[in-house]
Parts: C-alpha cells; sequence; structure tokens
C-alpha cells in the first residue's frame, strides 16, 4: 500500500464528526480535507424528485367546488372526458403534468456540474453513473456517533475512491398561491436539496449540508397554460442555485476557526 492511500486512509479516520446521524445535522468538511488536493471523489445522486406544484393561500375546508358546468365549478380533466374536479386541482394536474413531461436531465446535470466545480478545486471528481439509493444499501454495522447510517464502502471502494458526495433531492416544483378558487396570485419556483460526503474506508461522514432550501419569486401563472415554459425554466434555475449552494457550503470554510466541528 502506497504512503499515500496509507496518509489519506489516516486522514479520513482522524477526521472527529460530532454529529449524530440520526439527527441529520450538518456537518463541516475539514479544513485537512478541503486542502488535500487530488483527491478522487464520487459524485452521485441519491434521491430524485419529480417536480410538483405546491398549493397555498387556499382555506383548510378543500379546493374548491365541482360540479356539471366548467366555467361555473370546475375545469375539466382531458384524461376523463366529462369528468369535472376541483378548479384547484384540475390546475395542479395539468401544470404538474406539463412540468413532469418535461423534466428530463436537470439532476444529471447538476451532478454533472458539481463534479466539475470540484475538479476545477483540484480534487479528482466523477460522476457516478448509478443512482446511489440509501434504502436499498445495508445499514452499516459499526459505531453510531459521526458515521453514515447506510454501509457506503462498498460503492466507495468499488468505484477506487477516496470518498463518496450524495446528493439528495427532498423537494422541488413551484408554489402557487391562489386568492380565491378562480384566482392564483403569485408564484415562487423552488428546490430543497441535500449532501453528505462519506469516507471511503471507515464510513464516515465527512460533510453533510443542511437543507439548502431556494425560493425565488416569478412572474408567472400557475393556472395559465401560457406561462408553464417560464415556470418549467424557473424551476430548473432554482435547483441550479440550490446545487451551487451546495458546493459553496463544501468548500468554504465555516465562520470561526473552520475546524470541521457541527454548526
Amino acid at each position: 500500500m502506497s504512503i499515500r492511500i496509507l496518509s489519506l486512509a489516516a486522514l479520513f479516520c482522524a477526521v472527529l464528526c460530532l454529529s449524530s446521524c440520526a439527527s441529520r445535522r450538518s456537518v463541516d468538511l475539514s479544513p485537512e480535507i478541503r486542502e488535500t488536493k487530488g483527491l478522487t471523489i464520487g459524485v452521485a445522486l441519491g434521491r430524485v424528485c419529480e417536480p410538483e406544484m405546491m398549493i397555498e393561500g387556499l382555506p383548510a375546508g378543500g379546493m374548491g367546488p365541482t360540479g356539471p358546468s366548467p366555467n361555473a365549478f370546475g375545469r375539466r380533466d382531458e384524461r376523463y372526458w366529462g369528468s369535472r374536479h376541483p378548479i384547484v386541482l384540475a390546475d395542479r394536474r395539468k401544470l404538474e403534468g406539463y412540468l413532469q413531461r418535461g423534466d428530463t436531465g436537470i439532476f444529471r446535470e447538476i451532478q454533472n456540474r458539481i463534479a466539475q466545480e470540484l475538479s476545477s478545486e483540484g480534487f479528482n471528481a466523477v460522476a457516478i453513473e448509478y443512482r446511489v439509493d440509501r434504502d436499498e444499501l445495508p445499514p452499516f454495522e459499526g459505531p453510531g456517533e459521526g458515521y453514515a447510517e447506510q454501509d457506503y464502502r462498498k460503492v466507495a471502494l468499488g468505484e477506487n475512491l477516496d470518498a463518496l458526495l450524495v446528493v439528495d433531492c427532498r423537494r422541488y416544483g413551484v408554489y402557487c398561491h391562489y386568492t380565491g378558487y378562480y384566482h392564483q396570485d403569485f408564484t415562487d419556483a423552488a428546490a430543497v436539496l441535500q449532501g453528505q460526503m462519506i469516507g471511503s474506508g471507515a464510513n464516515r461522514i465527512l460533510w453533510r449540508s443542511e437543507e439548502i432550501r431556494v425560493r425565488n419569486p416569478v412572474s408567472c401563472r400557475c393556472n395559465e397554460p401560457g406561462d408553464f415554459p417560464c415556470i418549467d425554466a424557473a424551476t430548473r434555475d432554482a435547483v441550479r442555485e440550490a446545487a451551487s449552494s451546495l458546493v459553496r457550503d463544501l468548500l468554504e470554510p465555516a465562520p470561526g476557526d473552520g475546524s470541521g466541528q457541527n454548526r
């Protein structure tokens, strides 16, 4: 075993991550790892979300009336000819259907972008082609404090990685605020991402972000099909912005002494 590999193993084992995995608290990357150039880091996608429409502003009693008249009560659901649905739920079906049909490759795009940004900082970053789904990994049978709950070691070692960075989508899509069943007020494009880096040898959490939340106002209407392309573009931009914030969280020293302790 080379001196470099031995040094890296000693470095990873020496990193003290004081957070419990169950708490999902953030963990800063240690300055030693951040400044060690040439580490091979695999960038993988974990949980991937479909875009969704989140409804705000309506009373808790319901999403609007239904009935036989599309003008007075509901809007037609084209999938079920002759049926009527609550107005706002019909809006959601149409908008989510549009966003999901066009949802091609945004997470692969940010995965590759993250790998490129890490490479530009001196790491040897590679995009992992397959998803790393924590639910499909065996539980880690070892110390709980500061270690991943799932065992990522076979993934990392199988790819000859020093560390594995996994990006999870918690939610993304559009918030649509209604002032009434027929009147859509304002619109926000949003994304929530979280990332963690696991050492290849000991399965330690080397870094974990908080949930990175992006929510941006958009001058588009959720109930206007002509505005759907604008909403689609804005939601993708929100995911890209969240991914950039994720990289900054990883690479920028934490406030204070930058010792890699919990925030």
